[in-house]
């Protein structure tokens, strides 16, 4: 009596198990990549760093080079370690989230963010912008980080970025 049962109940589980594997299978359409990209977006590179931006990033590497490591537009949450409670952390991680450092100075031994410098922007829109540049310099000075902040219409040699920095040639 209990040989029958056994063979109608795994004939059931293996029924079952069929079903949902081929019934899953078929009602969903295979993902062919990761990022399904919308028709009718189009993706097109762009600069990083506009010309006066640039030519400020190269001095600034000449005058460090010895020194650190020199990197363009990193994000805060990239930079720094957010401490506290969970909740205390989402919140800090949200409000940094889109912000970023336009050239952050990296120690290569420690491997440790030392300075950042920020690009002064004079085509800042509207206060929101104001807002998130002062963001930035609060959330690094809390980290303890030394914050520069540059023109870039302004013709600097690259002595004059190796004083502003505080490099000293005899480290």
């Amino acid at each position: 009596m209990t040989e029958p049962l056994l063979f109608i109940a795994g004939a059931t589980a293996v029924g079952w198990f069929a079903w949902n594997l081929v019934g899953r299978k078929a009602g969903r359409s295979p993902r062919t990549g990761g990022f399904p990209l919308p028709p009718d977006v189009i993706l097109r590179r762009r600069p990083l760093l506009t010309e006066a931006e640039l030519h400020l990033y190269n001095l600034l590497r000449m005058a460090v080079q010895d020194h650190y490591l020199v990197l363009v537009r990193v994000p805060l949450w990239c930079l720094l370690q957010i401490e506290g409670e969970q909740h205390s952390q989402r919140e800090a991680l949200r409000h940094l989230a889109l912000k970023y450092a336009d050239l952050a100075l990296i120690h290569p031994g420690s491997r440790e963010l030392e300075q950042v410098v920020l690009v002064e922007q004079s085509d800042l829109d509207g206060s929101s912008e104001k807002l998130k540049r002062r963001d930035v310099q609060t959330a690094l000075q809390a980290a303890g980080v030394r914050v520069t902040t540059l023109n870039p219409r302004t013709r600097y040699t690259v002595q004059q970025l190796a004083e502003m920095l505080e490099v000293d040639e005899l480290e």
